[in-house]
């Protein structure tokens, strides 16, 4: 009988790497730190820094200024930041108790906005629309934002839950869990791709940008990581001697071990390839990428691809943004994905 192993992000996530609400604080830590070189190559190649705006602490930023607009238009968004605050039980501290009257109170708006059916039929009809055209809701909630205080509140605990004054460990762990669930890598992954596949200047060097600082990312940890791979236990271990009745799916970016490529589909790509997309190209087996075993030799392959946005001689790195309908960004990735069924 044949073995399929369906590999996903909690297989990484014992060696070390984070889960997708994790990742957007890693990236930030990464671009700060040990890939600051690389975040600058990067700039430099995509038309110098000016024109590469694009800052993950702007964006969680951004994220706690539209933090009731998005509570107030996604219910299943505000369904799971409310979870998070469950963890907040009796005797909570003076702010978390208010964030958690800030999210009922946004809670309570949301859904006196709401229309029954019976209601949006009766308005459209005197509207002399049909029941197909029925709004069912009152008031249109995009652009809606707090008032000073509790914006700014919002502000500083998007910026850094951890360090927020007077709250306990359990407050803090859940706040952070509320900033994950807003700030998620693959959204805004998949909502840069949207503007950099309709050709807009300064989102197609947000999307190259961010994309390849992830596969730089990727790339350094999946080297970083193979040192203690045999002494840390993990699935990977059981993958490196397959059987010819087995294969695998793996949903991750990572490359951990040696893992047989006629058995193997990697369904989102991976942090060994890259796509010349003014050619349709998949580029495989580059020895500068292979033999890119540190965090310079990975910025000295991104220094020296020969890549013009004005010229649109555009290199892509081979990660598909993990979203719900699937982006084709080379047409390797049909048969990948054909193999996979």
């Amino acid at each position: 009988m044949k073995t399929v192993y369906i590999l996903g992000a909690g297989v990484d996530r014992a060696l070390g790497l984070p889960l997708a609400d994790g990742l957007l604080k890693e990236l930030d830590s990464f671009v700060k730190g040990d890939g600051k070189a690389i975040s600058q190559a990067l700039k430099n190649k995509l038309g110098g820094g000016r024109r590469v705006r694009f800052s993950f602490e702007k964006y969680v930023s951004n994220q706690g200024e539209n933090f009731a607009e998005r509570v107030l238009t996604d219910p299943a968004l505000a369904g799971v930041v409310e979870g998070a605050l469950t963890k907040v039980g009796e005797g909570a501290s003076d702010g978390a108790a208010a964030i958690q009257v800030v999210l009922e109170k946004l809670r309570a708006i949301r859904e006196a906005n709401e229309f029954d059916e019976e209601t949006a039929n009766a308005v459209a009809a005197l509207a002399g629309e049909s029941d197909e055209m029925a709004d069912h809701t009152m008031l249109r909630m995009r652009g809606i934002a707090l008032n000073p205080a509790p914006r700014t509140a919002m502000l500083r605990i998007f910026r850094d839950a951890q360090s927020a004054e007077g709250l306990s460990e359990d407050e803090k762990s859940a706040l952070g869990a509320v900033v994950a669930a807003m700030t998620n890598f693959e959204e805004l992954l998949t909502e840069l791709f949207a503007g950099f596949y309709t050709n807009k200047g300064t989102e197609t060097r947000n999307y190259l940008y961010v994309s390849w600082l992830l596969w730089a990312y990727m790339r350094w940890k999946s080297l970083s990581g193979q040192e203690g791979l045999a002494e840390t236990p993990n699935f990977y271990n059981k993958l490196s001697a397959l059987s010819d009745d087995e294969s695998i799916i793996t949903f991750n970016y990572t490359s951990r071990c040696e893992l047989p490529s006629d058995r193997t589909v990697r369904f989102h790509g991976d942090c060994v390839s890259y796509i010349r997309q003014d050619r349709g190209e998949l580029i495989e087996g580059d020895e500068a990428v292979t033999g890119a075993k540190d965090l310079e030799a990975i910025e000295a392959f991104i220094t020296g691809l020969d890549m013009s946005v004005e010229a649109n001689r555009i290199f892509l790195p081979a990660v598909v943004p993990p979203s719900a309908m699937k982006p084709v960004i080379n047409r390797a990735f049909i048969s990948r994905w054909s193999r996979a069924e």
